[in-house]
């Protein structure tokens, strides 16, 4: 079953599970729905920094890092999906 949380909510017992969120790139404004296995998660006063894989490729892939809002809807995808 997929939960739905707030970025600020992420924690460590989300850590390898499969997350998804909509992101605006900067440039282009151009909408995205990510999805990626979330490898860390860094919380600060304003923000929360996360870094995922692709969630269907090695794990010894480079991370992408994204910067969310503690506000920003993600998805967390159970094990066994």
């Amino acid at each position: 079953m997929d939960r739905s949380l707030r970025a600020e909510k992420l924690c460590g017992s989300d850590l390898d599970h499969t997350v998804s969120f909509c992101w605006r790139f900067p440039r282009s404004l151009t909408h995205a729905l990510v999805t990626g296995q979330l490898r860390q998660i860094e919380h600060t006063a304003a923000t929360v920094v996360i870094q995922i894989t692709a969630h269907d490729r090695d794990a010894d892939l480079p991370w992408d890092e994204f910067v969310l809002l503690p506000d920003t809807d993600v998805v967390v995808r159970e094990e066994g999906q």
